[in-house]
């Protein structure tokens, strides 16, 4: 399918999936049965793991923004961006320029740089600076801002409920602030916004919302919706009318739509009866051209001499920028654990895919402390049995870990734990020493008690690492 895609004329694709190796070789090949070079895109905003098996993964935008250093954001930006370049993907679809306002947001949370716009700012464009540094598109989202709601819009359209006036000094900011940065492109985001278009239909296919981007924010670059097989468009309007009406809109490009040949056929016969129609695509085309020429597709796509690298530079920068960026409170006697300590640990899974990072999390701090800590992994499911037989098997120790493992998912929809998390937390700990350590949300220390909490707000490999590395009191290797 991508091949006839590719020989049909789509201006690109959006990646998912695989590894940095077999990911070069489908680029190549999709490259040689196109007429015009492809702009291939990709959402890694904290790195290729976030899409690929493989490549070096950095904290999320919230770890970054913790570390008080914009200079951070910079090179983080830029060893993306020569990463994905060298498998040949050119246009990185980051960063959020969200402001995480709403605590309860089930979708940006740490995605974010911060709760504040100026962090927002300073950060979100150092990351677009260090981008383009190595001719990588990037792309601010979700535009008009999808920092205070508390609905997914993979699952459903959220409203922002505020006048034009409150826009302008809240959400709107990191946008005009991203076209001062010459961000090349922005995403539209499925949200309802009444000061914006008072019909009920997402912004991404409101030509109220795209006139606003370019008539009053004066954006001159790349405008794509957000992904069109999300459930907020898929429930509303089939493949063909939603691409329609994303081009009608004014969008460059209408992004993943749920059965892209039919898609297509919908464009071509409406461009087909409709001259202002045609006159959009031929415009946008024109744009996307203008892109692909910025980033040095066009004339001629080229395989990169170096082909993909280990880049092992960004892994230290990596660590490093994850430990700069935690936080920690309650009780530091604590630390460092010692080798002669008897402790116990409970990782909390959101998902049961969380269990890979919390056995990564174990099997380091076993070898980091030279302890064989005993350890057992729950979830919200857990019984008045378990906690009880978790109890009896751990009254030799003195202090027990909580590593808890929430954050913003696509699809999964609230954040909230209720009061069971930490009921379960008292209870397995039975009066005994605890430590949190949340790797995700930084908003769940709200519902839990514990003697000493370390925020990593990512829970990539790095803040993993970085938690190790505080728990274990060997900062003195990071030559920070």
């Amino acid at each position: 399918d991508c091949r006839k895609l590719a020989e049909m004329g789509v201006g690109g694709f959006c990646l998912f999936g695989g590894n940095t190796k077999n990911v070069e070789t489908t680029i190549n090949k999709l490259q040689t049965y196109a007429e015009t070079p492809l702009l291939i895109c990709a959402d890694f905003e904290y790195g290729l793991p976030m899409r690929l098996s493989d490549g070096n993964e950095f904290p999320h935008a919230m770890a970054v923004g913790k570390t008080g250093d914009i200079n951070k954001a910079f090179k983080i930006g830029k060893a993306i961006a020569k990463e994905a370049k060298s498998i040949g993907i050119r246009w990185n679809l980051a960063p959020v320029v969200d402001v995480n306002s709403n605590k309860i947001n089930p979708i940006i949370n740490i995605r974010a740089y911060g709760e504040d716009i100026e962090t927002v700012n300073k950060y979100s464009g150092e990351y677009v600076r260090g981008t383009h540094t190595e001719k990588v598109m990037s792309c601010a989202k979700h535009f008009p801002g999808h920092g205070d709601t508390d609905i997914d819009s993979h699952l459903e359209m959220p409203m922002v409920n505020k006048t034009i006036d409150e826009l302008e000094k809240s959400e709107l900011i990191p946008f005009y602030n991203s076209i001062n940065f010459g961000i090349r492109s922005v995403m539209i985001g499925h949200l309802y916004v009444p000061a914006i278009e008072k019909e009920k239909i997402p912004a991404s296919l409101s030509n109220k919302a795209v006139e606003y981007l370019r008539s009053m924010m004066k954006f001159k670059g790349l405008i794509i919706t957000d992904a069109l097989d999300m459930n907020s468009i898929t429930t509303l309007y089939s493949p063909g009318e939603a691409a329609v009406k994303a081009i009608e809109a004014g969008n460059n490009i209408a992004l993943m739509p749920a059965e892209p040949f039919a898609a297509i056929e919908s464009l071509i016969e409406k461009a087909k009866s409709d001259e202002n129609f045609y006159s959009l695509l031929k415009r946008s085309v024109e744009l996307i051209v203008k892109e692909k020429r910025w980033c040095g597709l066009i004339p001629q796509f080229a395989v990169l001499e170096e082909g993909s690298q280990i880049f092992i530079s960004h892994q230290k920068l990596a660590l490093n920028v994850a430990f700069q960026g935690l936080e920690v409170t309650g009780d530091a006697s604590l630390l460092p654990l010692s080798s002669k300590m008897i402790f116990a640990g409970f990782a909390y899974l959101q998902k049961e895919d969380d269990i890979r990072s919390a056995s990564r999390f174990f099997t380091m701090l076993a070898q980091a402390t030279e302890n064989d800590c005993d350890f057992a992994f729950i979830d919200e499911r857990i019984s008045d049995e378990n906690i009880e037989s978790y109890k009896e098997g751990i009254q030799d120790s003195e202090l027990v870990l909580f590593p808890i493992f929430i954050k913003s998912r696509a699809f999964h929809g609230s954040l909230d734990t209720g009061e069971k998390l930490n009921a379960t937390i008292k209870r397995i700990a039975e009066g005994r020493k605890t430590i949190a350590l949340l790797f995700g949300s930084p908003y769940v220390e709200d519902k839990i008690e514990a003697d000493l909490v370390i925020k990593t707000f990512s829970d990539s490999f790095p803040s993993l690492a970085a938690a190790i590395v505080k728990l274990s009191g060997r900062e003195s290797a990071l030559n920070l």
